[in-house]
């Protein structure tokens, strides 16, 4: 859909993109065959869309997936994806907030009415809820092989940046739980309609059959991981005194697992978040 074909069809229907919905529609047809491709969609396949716009990425998932579930948060909109969705027998529209929604009951109750096992997320995200959304996706597992979404470059970042460089941080020790990110494009903002004043970025999640770190342990690891990116100017010493413990009991705690008590959080890896936090757990707090 070209940028005249966009505003022709909303034009028609007596709408204008909602900023506080973070409507930027896609124009461009070789980013949306993009997205569909690194989705690796197939016909045994479920897949949840969010913020679907005027319908374009959605009937490209349709042709390809068994079932596809789109939520769309604005009420003004679902007449026109109606209409534009009409003929597919495959699309299921809902409005609400994504962020609100029981994700997992939509994803399980679809499960069973279609017998379906594999489930992908492929969106253009609003930008809005980009970290939020992923996070919660990944940390509840919903059986979930893989989530392919535009995000804003400076949030894809955040989920691929390295130890020790500004943009790692929880959302980056989050994806690295629960799946291997990676970048498959960068897209400037002349393939949407209203261009937005950010670059944007095609990000997939492969996510893994097992999370990093088990589950017993992972509520406390990332209680740590929280606090240690609380304060990022400080040093990770002064960041845990957040959960309660002493200074001298987490400079022992830090040397007991190898680590400089003067560093700041930025500079570990999971791995060594999760060896800190077993030995914080086993502390009496203060």
């Amino acid at each position: 859909m070209h940028k005249h074909e966009v505003t022709e069809l909303l034009s028609r229907h007596g709408l204008k993109p909602e900023k506080r919905f973070g409507q930027n529609f896609l124009i461009d047809a070789n980013i949306l065959n993009k997205i569909v491709d690194s989705a690796e969609v197939t016909d045994n396949d479920l897949v949840i869309e969010v913020g679907p716009g005027l319908g374009v990425l959605t009937k490209e998932l349709a042709v390809r997936a068994k079932r596809v579930i789109s939520i769309e948060i604005d009420k003004k909109l679902l007449s026109v994806l109606e209409q534009e969705l009409y003929g597919f027998s495959n699309i299921t529209l809902i409005q609400g907030d994504a962020m609100r929604l029981d994700i997992k009951k939509i994803i399980d109750d679809a499960r069973l009415q279609e017998k379906i096992q594999c489930v992908k997320i492929v969106a253009n995200l609003p930008y809005n809820i980009t970290t939020p959304f992923i996070c919660t996706c990944l940390e509840q597992e919903l059986g979930i092989e893989r989530i392919v979404v535009m995000v804003q470059k400076e949030a894809a970042e955040r989920f691929l940046a390295k130890p020790g460089t500004k943009a790692y941080g929880a959302a980056t020790l989050t994806a690295s739980c629960f799946a291997n990110a990676q970048l498959i494009a960068t897209v400037p903002p002349s393939c949407f309609y209203p261009a937005p004043d950010v670059t944007s970025a095609i990000t997939r999640f492969d996510v893994f059959a097992r999370p990093i770190i088990p589950a017993v342990n992972r509520a406390f690891v990332f209680e740590v991981v929280r606090a240690a990116f609380a304060m990022r100017r400080k040093t990770l010493v002064n960041c845990l005194t957040l959960l309660a413990f002493t200074k001298p009991q987490i400079i022992t705690a830090l040397e007991s697992v190898g680590i400089d008590a003067n560093v700041r959080g930025e500079t570990l890896s999971l791995p060594q978040f999760e060896q800190l936090a077993m030995v914080l757990i086993a502390l009496p707090s203060q």
